[in-house]
């Protein structure tokens, strides 16, 4: 008999019904996939707080391609990470190599006659930070590191601004963002390739 309404008191402690309606949503996996999968292919559009070269206001990361956003306009670091497979341990052993040759091409696409007072606005902040600790020279560091969905290089020319954003593919895309009444004659830009990174 306690058995019974020891089982009885459980059940009513636990039930829906004791507590009233269950507010807990049942978990819909695919649709968790479906959000990873978009965050880890979104491009992150980051804030140089001094972790980096200061030629370079934000950096994003594309698939294998580095970009670097500064005061002229982008430069881009396309890579790929070869595995060295020489690498062998003390008694001859084969090592796995974790960080891999780079081997890849630098350009960059710079606007021509473009306004030199232009800056970059971060839009669509994201939840997340960084915070980098680069070594022993606390002036490389930075704490509390903003990321952002988008990124805006505001009136470029007059009139003209220029809108950077990931695809669902984790693609760099831009858009001219033209005024009313605008010369959108005046966008030019040229891609030339450089031999170092910033």
């Amino acid at each position: 008999m306690k058995k019974v309404i020891l089982f009885f008191i459980l059940h009513l402690f636990f039930s829906k019904e004791f507590f009233g309606k269950s507010n807990r949503v049942p978990l819909n996996e695919q649709a968790i996939e479906q959000t990873l999968k978009k965050n880890q292919a979104s491009i992150q559009f980051i804030e140089n707080k001094g972790q980096w070269d200061n030629r370079a206001s934000y950096h994003g990361k594309a698939m294998n391609t580095d970009l670097w956003f500064t005061k002229r306009g982008i430069r881009l670091d396309a890579f790929s990470l070869e595995q060295d497979n020489t690498l062998r341990d003390e008694q001859g052993y084969k090592v796995i190599d974790t960080n891999g040759i780079r081997k890849g091409q630098v350009w960059d696409m710079h606007f021509i006659g473009m306004n030199e007072e232009a800056q970059y606005k971060p839009k669509e902040i994201r939840k997340e930070y960084y915070n980098y600790f680069i070594g022993n020279d606390s002036t490389k560091w930075a704490g509390n590191v903003k990321l952002y969905n988008e990124l805006w290089h505001e009136d470029i020319y007059r009139g003209i601004d220029i809108r950077y954003y990931s695809n669902d593919q984790g693609i760099l895309e831009y858009d001219f963002i033209v005024q009313p009444n605008t010369a959108y004659q005046n966008i030019k830009f040229t891609i030339e390739e450089q031999s170092t990174c910033i």
